[in-house]
């Protein structure tokens, strides 16, 4: 992919994208809030039914996460004026997209808080296959846009 040319204009499109994830940053969290009053309002957070519902919600946030970072980056890709890689910026996107990585991370220490190791097991796999695919289709292929387009 290429930066586009100053004669086309993604504006709206880079707004509905914006629009997109600020959604998916109040889904996240409320996601995230949800998961941490059920854990502590649950009378056995333990019980299988309790524990299933525990899982879908942290899916749930990792999807959201997953795709809040992947449209961030979707959006660099039609940008007229991309300022050029300093020596500061990789490290800064790197912190940026780790912190979802992070906060699903807190989620999986949670569920080891109270407890639930099988939960937080089957919460740090699905975190790890969703981290594998922010890399594979998000993350690599911006880093490869950002070295050819710094070249250019």
């Amino acid at each position: 992919m290429t930066a586009i040319s100053t004669s086309e204009d993604y504006s709206n499109w880079i707004q509905y994208m914006s629009i997109l994830t600020n959604a998916l940053s109040l889904f996240s969290g409320f996601t995230f809030t949800s998961i941490t009053i059920l854990l502590t309002l649950l009378p056995n957070p333990s019980h299988p039914s309790a524990q299933i519902m525990l899982f879908i919600l942290s899916a749930m946030l990792d999807l959201f996460l997953f795709l809040m970072g992947w449209m961030s980056i979707l959006v660099i890709y039609h940008c007229g004026n991309i300022p050029p890689l300093t020596r500061g910026m990789p490290k800064a996107s790197r912190l940026w997209f780790s912190s979802f990585g992070i906060l699903c991370l807190a989620v999986v220490a949670l569920y080891l808080l109270w407890g639930l190791t099988y939960l937080a097991l089957a919460s740090g796999l699905a975190l790890a296959v969703a981290l594998s695919l922010f890399y594979v289709f998000a993350w690599k292929p911006y880093i490869k846009f950002r070295k050819v387009q710094s070249l250019s």
